[in-house]
């Protein structure tokens, strides 16, 4: 079981690896990187911790811009343990008439690791695949900082049972490169 996620997380790395590289020629912006405080809210526990996000525009249209985004998630929960996600995927970012304010849309699929707290043998660990389809907003501060706020939706599959979650996100972010 282990080595077919791990085949899985390999070859779904591989694959955006060399789309980023066929698409870096047409890349029109500059990366944006996003950082804040989580909060993943599951069946009935709230865990708090951080979210990390590098996004780059692969190509720009009127009033969209399509991209590659890469995300990283970590959330503790009291009494239970902590879940991490490694996800990858595609963000649509809108142009509005205020162009201080960039809406985006994405889906990003990959891996949940959830390991248990106060926990011994060998379940206290489990890998699952998540999709998170969801969205969010960056407010322009200046030139290089926005407001990032985000709400994703995350699906994971597990022993086959399917979870709804939600995660809420909010920090910062900025170009890169500047």
């Amino acid at each position: 079981m282990r080595f077919r996620i791990l085949t899985h997380l390999v070859a779904g790395t591989a694959l955006t690896l060399s789309f980023a590289g066929s698409a870096s020629a047409q890349m029109t912006e500059k990366p944006l990187l996003g950082a804040g405080i989580s909060f993943l809210h599951e069946t009935d526990a709230t865990g708090k911790g951080f979210a990390v996000d590098l996004a780059q525009n692969i190509r720009s249209m009127d009033k969209v811009a399509v991209g590659i985004v890469g995300d990283f998630g970590l959330s503790h929960f009291s009494d239970i343990g902590t879940v991490t996600t490694f996800q990858g995927g595609v963000r649509a970012t809108f142009t509005t008439s205020n162009p201080k304010v960039k809406p985006f849309a994405q889906g990003i699929a990959g891996l949940a690791h959830f390991s248990a707290s106060n926990c011994t043998g060998s379940f206290c660990s489990e890998n699952d695949f998540v999709f998170s389809p969801g969205g969010g907003v960056d407010v322009m501060l200046n030139d290089q900082y926005n407001f990032r706020a985000e709400l994703d939706f995350p699906i994971v599959r597990s022993n086959g049972v399917t979870s709804n979650d939600t995660r809420f996100w909010f920090g910062i972010s900025l170009l890169l490169g500047k």
